[in-house]
């Protein structure tokens, strides 16, 4: 009613798994990105890991000097964990990104589209007994 508008706030899912790295310095080097999104990565799937999850789709949020957010999504058919192949999806989309002043902070998040990653130990017990199954007939 107000002169004021309110403030929105986002919607950000409760499980959300998110890792984050502010630098003391601005960075804006393409080396220096990657490099920093391949140790969040790494911090990212050991998350990812500890609960039996992993991702298929993960946000890398870079926030600009001058207030801006710069967004890399990548998404995967699967759910995955496997560090170097998110790094990988996420620097080759890196040299999209051209700061005027460097970044400030790096975000990782795995948002809403986390699934749990079944155990392969059953499907190669499988496997296996189909295997000598089909050798005894």
């Amino acid at each position: 009613m107000g002169s004021l508008s309110e403030p929105i706030d986002p919607v950000r899912p409760l499980d959300l798994i998110e890792v984050r790295r502010v630098f003391a310095e601005p960075i804006g080097a393409a080396e220096t990105i990657a490099r920093y999104t391949g140790k969040l990565t790494g911090q990212l799937c050991e998350a990812l890991e500890a609960k039996g999850l992993g991702a298929r789709q993960l946000d890398l949020l870079l926030y600009r000097v001058d207030n801006r957010i710069e967004t890399i999504r990548i998404g995967t058919s699967l759910p995955v964990r496997d560090g170097t192949r998110l790094t990988r999806l996420l620097c080759d989309k890196i040299g999209n990104c051209s700061p005027p002043g460097g970044y400030v902070d790096c975000t990782r998040d795995a948002s809403a589209r986390v699934r749990r990653i079944a155990s392969r130990a059953p499907m190669e017990r499988r496997r296996a007994v189909s295997m000598t199954e089909r050798m005894s007939a």
